[in-house]
């Protein structure tokens, strides 16, 4: 395992990046069954937005960057390219993750 200073997860988290992870989903979610099934979809967006929250959670990130990513991931709901579900199991990771690390 190695820490890079400047890493995804480590560097700080900016509506640019919130943008390029929501990107991301829309490019996954926008492919064809025959490129991706749906399952591979879903386990892709879930793993961005766990990627999103865990970005911002061990980050400084402004409380206007919370906001905006926030609005940026229930925009994506709002048009279909994130269920219900995929965004619950996304943050039931985080939470497993952030538990794990609480009570060692």
């Amino acid at each position: 395992y190695r820490a890079y200073g400047e890493s995804l997860t480590r560097s700080p988290f900016s509506k640019s990046k919130a943008d390029d992870f929501c990107k991301v989903i829309e490019i996954v979610r926008s492919q064809p069954d025959s490129v991706l099934s749906e399952r591979h979809k879903d386990i892709i967006c879930k793993n961005t937005l766990v990627g999103i929250f865990s970005s911002y959670i061990y980050n400084e990130t402004s409380f206007d960057t919370f906001c905006y990513t926030i609005r940026r991931v229930y925009g994506l709901y709002a048009d279909g390219l994130l269920s219900r579900d995929c965004i619950k199991d996304a943050l039931a990771k985080i939470w497993r993750t952030v538990c794990s690390v609480l009570w060692k």
